[in-house]
């Protein structure tokens, strides 16, 4: 079951960046077809066409995030790179699927939050069933003893479980429009997230009241000041092969997947820092992030940005695609990986 499950994501998360690219044949040197072949795939072939993603930025927004609401898009981006996240789920976007079980309508495989929730589900009905188990030898005993009633702990356990289902909602009737639920989620992007995927890979087109917002615009809008470090981290990690994801559940910047979440836990967790200024963080605030990151398993991290200080940036000066990786290029990341030392694990 694991092999099986294993393979189905490994087919449908191939790609790790919502971008297409034309695979060239293997290249076998000493072979003068392979050679010529390459050659003429490479020369040749047509570019792919790259399908520019629509998103919406509200500058009242106090979240800051680009919406992207075209449902194909939504499952193109957390396919091809786990962008973004449902507004109405914990990461996938898979509010309409999971609605549509709950009220009995047809919605498809489980997603990755409902497998988790089995699971869960599953151990606590492990756990209930070995209690009730104890509780009936127990009062077993109590019976063959002459001190308590012969009562069936366990089928009436099971009578209130029947109960205890939840009728369905007045308001999830409000959701229904005749076989179909209507759709009320979107997927919320991260202002590096969204930049990342405008101005670094040239596949999303941001939109506010105005329409298009030009490339000053977009940088005005989502890099100033603290954003911009977190953009610098967040591209820098990016561009080492890292899944990037927010890291606010955890009181941290960023979380960083090797794949991605279906394959395995995040191993570190980051935090933005810009260099060149003293931060207003003590030892006692390290120390607290460091143990909230350790409980759940992973590994704290530092991404120090040197560079010109981002709140004095002339962000009017940014026009082109240009100036915007002429700006990049003047800083740097230096990664620091913090680890609390204990001297009970430590001790060889």
């Amino acid at each position: 079951m694991k092999g099986s499950w294993n393979k189905k994501i490994n087919e449908v998360y191939v790609d790790p960046l919502p971008f297409e690219v034309q695979p060239l044949p293997t290249l076998i040197l000493h072979n003068p077809v392979s050679v010529l072949y390459f050659l003429y795939k490479l020369c040749f072939s047509p570019a792919p066409r790259q399908v520019k993603i629509a998103g919406t930025f509200d500058p009242n927004d106090p979240s800051m995030a680009v919406r992207v609401t075209d449902e194909s898009t939504m499952l193109r981006l957390w396919e091809m790179g786990f962008f973004g996240k449902g507004s109405l789920s914990r990461s996938e976007p898979s509010w309409y699927g999971r609605t549509c079980r709950r009220l009995g309508l047809d919605g498809g495989e489980m997603s990755l939050e409902e497998l988790t929730e089995l699971r869960r589900q599953k151990r606590r009905i492990l756990k209930r069933e070995r209690d009730l188990a104890e509780r009936q030898e127990l009062h077993n005993k109590l019976v063959a003893e002459g001190r308590a009633e012969p009562v069936n702990l366990i089928e009436l356990a099971a009578l209130a479980e029947e109960d205890a289902q939840p009728p369905i909602r007045d308001e999830d009737r409000e959701l229904v429009k005749g076989d179909t639920i209507i759709k009320l989620e979107h997927l919320q992007l991260m202002p590096c997230e969204a930049l990342f995927l405008q101005l670094g890979l040239g596949v999303l087109d941001i939109s506010d009241n105005d329409g298009v917002m030009s490339i000053m615009k977009s940088v005005e809008s989502l890099a100033k000041g603290k954003l911009l470090t977190e953009y610098i981290a967040y591209h820098y990690y990016r561009s080492l092969g890292w899944c990037v994801r927010s890291g606010v559940k955890f009181g941290t910047d960023f979380i960083l997947y090797r794949r991605g979440p279906p394959f395995q836990h995040a191993e570190f967790a980051v935090m933005a820092v810009y260099a060149n200024r003293h931060e207003i963080h003590d030892w006692w605030w390290s120390q607290g992030v460091a143990r909230v990151v350790g409980s759940v398993k992973k590994t704290l991290a530092f991404a120090y940005v040197e560079g010109p200080d981002p709140d004095l940036v002339d962000y009017s000066e940014i026009k082109t695609i240009s100036d915007w990786r002429a700006l990049l290029a003047q800083y740097s990341v230096q990664s620091v990986i913090y680890s609390r030392w204990t001297p009970n694990r430590t001790r060889d």
